[in-house]
């Protein structure tokens, strides 16, 4: 994994503007295998399996940090092996970045969803033990890299600093703004004070109707949005973006088309990340090579965002 990674970076280099190429190792995108030692299946390519724990709020205890994990010991091993050999000119980044809720969910699936009504004061506990998971095992990830001027790069590829830390909900596009209110929010601000007091956060396209409740939760320094062309366009979440966040930054993905448009039209923020790339898996239309990506580059080096 680790040498083909070095041949992507190294292709990769020549491309580099604002931000350096990152690399991490993807398959810590997964909690539930850091939770068991009975594999099921450990891809090469993306993705972790592990047996269930059965009666899990009966079993609150197993959800803890544990570094004679398996799984918890391969990652930790890749993040060296990777500190020792990615070229140079080339910087890993955090690969842990899941919130409270979505360690949650992928521990109790679509069962989390009935939590909120039927089990609430355990969903709470529940929590409370991702939230020591994740404070002990993102600063132990975080203690193993690379930190530049200050600060690290965040799974998503640009320098965050040092007390900041990346935080993902996605289940949160599947319940109400009562519920991240209610149960989320204050597990993410637990985490994020935990772990310096500023926080990126990732949200899914369709989990707009929570940006509020987000804004609520203190230290958001940037937000990341991945469309999806079964939800609201990247193009079309800007002016709504653009006037909740104020002066906060945002990354957000976009079609090459939305993206030409939006620079004829004058639409662009500044002081905004736009994600056009040919890794960009919920896009289907994308960058497809280094000349379109050249191109691109130029017409943003020269643009000029509205006043």
């Amino acid at each position: 994994m680790c040498e083909a990674e070095q041949i992507r970076l190294t292709e990769e280099r020549t491309l580099a503007g604002d931000f350096c190429p990152t690399a991490n190792p993807r398959k810590s995108a997964f909690y539930s295998g850091y939770f068991s030692d009975k594999k099921i299946e450990l891809n090469d390519t993306y993705g972790t399996a592990a047996e269930p724990i059965t009666d899990l709020y009966e079993n609150l205890d197993l959800i803890v940090h544990n570094n004679k994990n398996v799984w918890l010991q391969w990652l930790y091993n890749a993040i060296v092996c990777y500190e020792k050999n990615l070229p140079e000119g080339c910087v890993q980044s955090v690969a842990s970045s899941y919130g409270p809720m979505d360690v949650a969910e992928a521990l109790r699936g679509s069962a989390l969803f009935y939590d909120f009504y039927e089990r609430p004061d355990d969903l709470k506990l529940l929590l409370d033990r991702c939230v020591d998971f994740l404070a002990i095992h993102y600063e132990h990830c975080r203690s193993l890299i690379r930190h530049v001027d200050g600060g690290f790069f965040s799974w998503q590829g640009f320098w965050i600093p040092d007390n900041c830390c990346s935080i993902t909900d996605d289940a949160a596009a599947n319940y109400s703004p009562a519920f991240f209110r209610e149960f989320s929010a204050p597990a993410i601000q637990k985490l994020v004070s935990r772990l310096g007091g500023l926080f990126e956060i990732h949200l899914e396209g369709s989990a707009i109707h929570i940006l509020d409740e987000v804004l609520e939760i203190k230290g958001l320094i940037i937000l990341q949005y991945t469309n999806n062309p079964k939800w609201p366009r990247g193009i079309e979440m800007i002016d709504r973006l653009k006037a909740k966040l104020g002066n906060i930054p945002a990354k957000i993905l976009l079609t090459t088309s939305e993206f030409r448009s939006a620079i004829a039209q004058r639409l662009l923020p500044g002081n905004w990340i736009y994600d056009i790339g040919c890794d960009a898996e919920h896009l289907n239309e994308y960058v497809r090579d280094a000349e379109e990506s050249m191109e691109l580059l130029a017409l943003a080096q020269a643009y000029t965002p509205p006043c």
